[in-house]
């Protein structure tokens, strides 16, 4: 890409509770919403003109907190911890390429992309044990009986 480009590439939920990857300022940022507790990380260096891959990875410890990194090309470019993670994000679905239900007050809705998304690839991870799932589906049964 030889222009500036900026949005929303990813966002679940709303201005409640939900995630958001966009591009501002020529920088990648990755907004945790946690009931209208923000967590934002923003990439130290500006995101290249030309074809580039960002990345955002959450990583989150068993009933704890996350840590977040952003790349691109690879490179790490930025990191931290979110505190709380919610045991449940939005039920609101996934938008790709817009956000119009506002998850971040950083930027007006829907924030559409003016790059071009060749591809989007989304990878999940257990963050809890099956045993652990297990209990919490129990709790959850004896306290709706």
């Amino acid at each position: 890409m030889t222009e500036k480009f900026q949005g929303v590439i990813l966002a679940i939920g709303t201005f409640n509770n939900g995630l958001t990857i966009y591009v501002k300022d020529e920088r990648l940022i990755y907004d945790h919403n946690a009931f209208t507790e923000h967590t934002v990380f923003h990439s130290d260096v500006p995101i290249p003109h030309g074809e580039v891959v960002l990345g955002v990875d959450q990583a989150r410890v068993s009933r704890g907190p996350a840590s977040v990194k952003l790349t691109i090309n690879e490179s790490l470019v930025g990191q931290g911890i979110i505190k709380d993670i919610p045991a449940m994000i939005s039920s609101i679905g996934m938008d790709i390429g817009s956000n119009p239900t506002g998850v971040s007050d950083a930027y007006p809705t829907p924030f559409e992309f003016t790059g071009i998304l060749k591809r989007l690839e989304i990878t999940t991870q257990r963050s809890l044990r099956p045993d652990d799932e297990l209990a919490l589906e129990i709790r959850q049964a004896l306290g709706t009986q």
